[in-house]
């Protein structure tokens, strides 16, 4: 009787967080899309919850070639960027974890455009307007609103956070968690003047070798004082979803874009595929699915994680 209890309350835990990830209405995404990151970001690359006074440290680093453009070439994104998610997680007590991160990112012309124009060339797939501007340069306009041409450095709003644990047994753990970003300067199509909130619920299943993680967040901003409100939504949904299996991890990611109008607005997918090299350390590889137009073509990522046991 115990048992068959166990199992029903893990069924009602699990169907509650896919009710609601589901449930979300609208759904597209991009990974380090400086225009979209601009609004908002969600730096969080654990989630579990760490325990009375453990503390951890978790660095991510990002390396993407972005490269769009609309019909009318009045939206244009062709650069590479490289970005870096510091960390920190302590937990309060066993139930709260305190968060902290910061992200940082560099935009410049790059040196992938030859590499996969190339590998297009080779599978017989179509180029993509690629050879329409100077290779490995930078490219950045949105109508009217901003126009860049020259490497730049970026330093995004510092986030403060909250996780909070709902639910554990021995295979599941459900999560809460929200923070908030506070901004340090503005300018135009890569920072906002304002601050903003992300909450959401992650769920982790593990057992033997085998762990599923699913994950859906809400952001809310107000509009920059660089576009008008016309241009955009007041929040941005998120959905992620990962199965690992001994060493080796897969996943998907959705997320929505600000924009209300044109190419830009368009939903949009991600897949990765990623090897733990230790319980530290991983690296995976993101590729878009068309049509592109809010994702990087591809993104590689190493992921460190350094746990304090005090």
């Amino acid at each position: 009787m115990l048992l068959r209890l166990m199992v029903l309350k893990n069924i009602i835990a699990v169907f509650f967080i896919l009710f609601f990830i589901f449930s979300i209405p609208v759904f597209s995404l991009d990974v380090e899309y400086p225009v979209i990151q601009s609004f908002t970001y969600f730096p969080y690359s654990t989630d579990t919850i760490l325990g009375k006074d453990k503390l951890e440290f978790t660095a991510d680093l990002f390396y993407s070639n972005i490269y769009m453009f609309d019909y009318n070439r009045t939206v244009i994104n062709d650069f590479e960027e490289a970005s870096t998610v510091i960390g920190v997680r302590y937990g309060i007590n066993r139930r709260i974890t305190a968060e902290f991160y910061l992200r940082s990112s560099m935009v410049y012309g790059g040196i992938m455009d030859k590499f996969i124009m190339d590998f297009h060339k080779v599978f017989g797939l179509n180029e993509g307007g690629r050879g329409e501007y100077p290779r490995n340069t930078v490219n950045i306009k949105y109508k009217d609103y901003f126009s860049y041409s020259k490497e730049m450095f970026v330093l995004s709003p510092p986030i403060f956070g909250l996780t909070l644990g709902i639910y554990k047994n021995r295979n599941l753990e459900i999560n809460f968690r929200t923070g908030m970003g506070i901004p340090l300067s503005s300018k135009p199509g890569l920072l906002s003047d304002k601050a903003f909130i992300n909450t959401g619920v992650i769920s982790i299943y593990g057992k033997g070798d085998l762990s599923l993680k699913f994950s859906g967040y809400i952001s809310f901003y107000k509009r920059p004082s660089w576009i008008d409100p016309e241009e955009i939504s007041s929040r941005i949904y998120l959905l992620n979803g990962e199965a690992e299996y001994k060493k080796i991890f897969a996943g998907f990611l959705f997320k929505s874009s600000p924009f209300l109008n044109g190419d830009i607005s368009n939903h949009s997918k991600v897949i990765y595929l990623g090897y733990k090299i230790s319980d530290s350390f991983k690296i995976s590889m993101f590729e878009e699915i068309p049509p592109m137009d809010t994702v990087p073509d591809v993104t590689f990522r190493i992921s460190y994680v350094i746990k304090v046991k005090n």
